[in-house]
């Protein structure tokens, strides 16, 4: 684990989303600073951080529901950066919003179907139904990469569990994962790396189990007092 600093990847093979020094604003508010990270292939990576940290935006930054001033989205290694939100689903891009923002005059399958406005097989999309009913509208899109904002919110707490373990599932099927949760610790239960977003910067950055361990993601994100910290620091250094 280390602290983040601005940084361009070299494109490998696996790469499958780089996002390079996005700077997104809202009016005069600088909502994103510099975010720099990425996702491969076959990958769950999470975004953790407090409200208002910028995790949102950069979802819907990548999605091209916002523009950035500055920096760069490529998508398989072609920028996508001013592309229309429409053609990036095209490209294997589906989002699930915050609050899931389904269209309340409509069914449960025909939120589902608007999912798959891109698709034109019919048995395919059928086939799609089945699959993920019981899930997402985001996943009709059938994605390549699929955006999750917030999937736990509001949802009690043997829901999240099961938020989760689909989550797994369909990552298991081939489905790379950008995973917005304030629930960090179910997050990093899942996740095969995590970055961290304070006011719009990326202050630290690893593998999920390097975050999990951290002293300073304990105490701000997954609730663990100082005393405890402090507690557990010492046995771990116990002789038995």
């Amino acid at each position: 684990m280390h602290r983040s600093s601005r940084r361009t990847w070299a494109r490998g093979p696996r790469m499958l989303l780089e996002v390079e020094d996005l700077n997104v604003y809202y009016g005069a508010i600088h909502a994103l600073q510099g975010v720099s990270f990425s996702v491969d292939q076959g990958e769950i990576v999470t975004l953790i951080g407090a409200n208002g940290a910028g995790k949102s935006t950069t979802l819907r930054t990548i999605s091209g529901l916002l523009r950035p001033r500055r920096g760069a989205v490529r998508f398989r290694g072609e920028e996508i950066t001013m592309t229309p939100a429409e053609q990036i689903v095209r490209l294997g891009i589906g989002q699930v919003p915050e609050g899931r923002r389904i269209f309340a005059p409509l069914t449960v399958r025909e939120n589902l179907e608007m999912g798959a406005f891109t698709r034109k097989d019919p048995a395919e999309i059928a086939q799609s139904m089945e699959r993920v009913f019981a899930t997402a509208r985001g996943l009709m899109s059938r994605p390549t990469l699929l955006l999750l904002d917030e999937p736990s919110m509001g949802l009690s707490p043997i829901m999240v569990e099961e938020i989760f373990r689909i989550i797994a599932e369909i990552n298991l099927q081939g489905t790379s994962i950008l995973l917005v949760e304030q629930n960090a610790l179910m997050a990093l239960q899942i996740a095969h790396r995590a970055y961290v977003l304070e006011t719009g910067r990326i202050v630290l950055q690893g593998t999920a189990k390097e975050l999990r361990e951290s002293s300073k993601v304990k105490e701000a994100y997954l609730g663990l007092p100082k005393e405890a910290l402090a507690a557990e620091g010492e046995a771990a250094v116990s002789p038995d």
